[in-house]
């Protein structure tokens, strides 16, 4: 049994609660339920008075809280007039992250790459990326499901200490594209242009 809360109700009772948990050792089977249990004093013993128990089925994993990101798993192009990005996401070996990797190239030759890892932030209750970038520059991002795809709110810092903030929506439009438009783009201060771009799902390699 573990107490996760107890606090006095005047000078002759205290409310109790907690959580207990039974393990079967032949087959590693557990079961966990909450209870409060309210006690009241007397003399020096604290007895229990009454108690009552709830089920606590238990926290969904991280992998559970990222299912609805499974679709980005993948290889992933974008062709624009400004260069080419592939994009490739992964699971990650434990299961609890999605791994991406962007890289640029302009006219050929790779020009930025910059890594992500998307996880689930229990204590903020909601889906959270990191980026690095390979100059040295960071951002984190704070992901919300919406009505028409995912809202990520970003903060990033430059190399040069300079910092900038942007809002991005990621649109899934069909399984083989999704959309992502940035903007509300600051950095430095200074607003920025927002811009589109569409994510094509990259065509698998022909036959040998």
């Amino acid at each position: 049994m573990e107490i996760t809360d107890a606090r006095a109700v005047g000078d002759e009772m205290a409310i109790e609660e907690g959580v207990r948990r039974v393990t079967v050792e032949q087959n590693g089977a557990a079961a966990q339920v909450r209870y409060v249990a309210v006690r009241t004093k007397e003399g020096d013993r604290w007895p229990i008075a009454s108690y009552r128990e709830f089920a606590d089925d238990p926290l969904p994993t991280a992998a559970e809280m990222l299912a609805p990101l499974e679709w980005l798993v993948g290889d992933w192009l974008d062709e624009s007039p400004e260069g080419s990005t592939k994009i490739a996401y992964r699971w990650s070996d434990d299961g609890n992250f999605l791994l991406g990797e962007y890289n640029l190239s302009v006219g050929g030759r790779a020009a930025t790459k910059s890594l992500q890892r998307i996880g689930w932030d229990p204590v903020e209750g909601r889906l959270r990326s990191w980026t690095f970038d390979a100059d040295g520059g960071f951002s984190e991002g704070e992901w919300m499901a919406g009505d028409d795809g995912w809202l990520v709110k970003s903060e990033a810092t430059l190399p040069d200490g300079t910092t900038g903030s942007a809002t991005v929506t990621i649109r899934l439009t069909d399984p083989d594209h999704f959309v992502v438009e940035s903007t509300d783009r600051v950095i430095g201060g200074v607003e920025e242009p927002d811009f589109k771009l569409v994510i094509a799902r990259k065509p698998p390699e022909p036959a040998k």
